[in-house]
């Protein structure tokens, strides 16, 4: 449930827009809830659901002055890097998304547009490029390079030093050795 009232409302230091109001979207509004990192957030997806979305996902660049932040909540790899470019194009801030119980390396890099969920452990020297889908209890050894709009699924594994081209998919608990 989008938590928003528009009308007359100055724009917050930190506000999320979320791309996408299904499954994953509703995930990244709990994360954004509970970290406490944005006062407010809304959904924008083309299925429209009164109370839930607040518009068409074409209508993006009329929420510019109305959010700080922006994340596209897809599962589908394309669709992030698609709705990502955009994001950028119309100058919102793009978040990293951080679930609480993850954990996460001081000397990994997570760049702007991914997404963490529930569980995830991020080791040390792991890059992960922009826009990526880490899903539930997936494990990142030591000295690994996430490419692009990749989504490591539920339970997945990725062994120490490999490299993951970008917008690569993954099965559930697959070991990933590349």
């Amino acid at each position: 449930m989008s938590n928003i009232e528009l009308e007359n409302d100055p724009i917050p230091q930190n506000s999320l827009l979320i791309l996408g109001a299904g499954g994953l979207g509703q995930a990244v509004a709990e994360i954004a809830k509970i970290s406490g990192n944005f006062a407010r957030y809304a959904f924008l997806d083309d299925r429209i659901v009164p109370g839930i979305t607040l518009d068409a996902l074409e209508h993006l660049n009329q929420y510019t002055t109305n959010f700080t932040h922006c994340v596209a909540a897809f599962g589908s790899n394309s669709l992030r890097a698609f709705y990502t470019a955009k994001i950028k194009e119309l100058g919102f801030q793009l978040p990293v998304i951080i679930h609480p119980s993850a954990v996460v390396s001081c000397m990994a890099q997570v760049a702007p547009g991914t997404i963490v969920r529930e569980n995830v452990v991020i080791s040390h020297e792991v890059i992960v490029k922009e826009g990526c889908l880490l899903n539930i209890g997936c494990l990142i050894d030591h000295n690994c390079h996430i490419g692009a709009f990749s989504h490591i699924p539920m339970g997945a594994i990725v062994r120490n030093g490999a490299h993951i081209s970008p917008q690569s998919n993954f099965k559930p608990q697959e070991v990933i050795e590349k």
